[in-house]
């Protein structure tokens, strides 16, 4: 798979004909999350516009993006970055959108499937400590039938 990471700076030095959204768009953008500074979101926006104006200078929202995708390909935890791409996506212009397309199908397919492999582990370790905790309460109940004080 192509990666975000390797590709942001080849995929946002490349000509775009499709216009971004203006300045005063762009940074309303992320203005609710700005307006929460103890948010966990509010913490990994202000990181990624770190880490992109240290490569790349001041961070457009398609740098942004680009940075969320990259973020997204390693995360276990993505809830932050969703709800960031979904501020960011608007403000991306629509030439980078569907050039990106099957990387970002491709990055999200894998993170609902992941999911759901993450959730059939957690019900699967769920059944055997189930498991494990009826046979102990058999053994429990049957150390009680022996038990002659137990008895009536």
């Amino acid at each position: 798979m192509e990666s975000f990471a390797g590709e942001l700076s080849v995929a946002l030095s490349s000509p775009v004909s499709t216009p971004a959204a203006p300045a005063s768009s762009r940074e309303d953008a992320f203005a609710s999350i700005r307006r929460k500074p103890k948010d966990a979101c509010h913490a990994v926006l202000l990181a990624l516009e770190e880490a992109v104006s240290a490569a790349h200078g001041d961070p457009t929202p398609t740098m942004i993006f680009a940075g969320i995708m990259a973020a997204l390909e390693r995360s276990t935890r993505p809830s932050e970055l969703l709800t960031l791409l979904s501020l960011a996506l608007p403000q991306v212009a629509t030439e980078v959108l569907r050039r990106k397309f099957d990387l970002v199908a491709e990055v999200l397919s894998k993170l609902v499937i992941g999911d759901d492999d993450q959730d059939d582990a957690v019900s699967k370790e769920q059944q055997q400590q189930r498991k494990k905790n009826k046979k102990k309460r058999r053994r429990d109940d049957d150390d009680d039938d022996d038990d002659p004080r137990k008895k009536k």
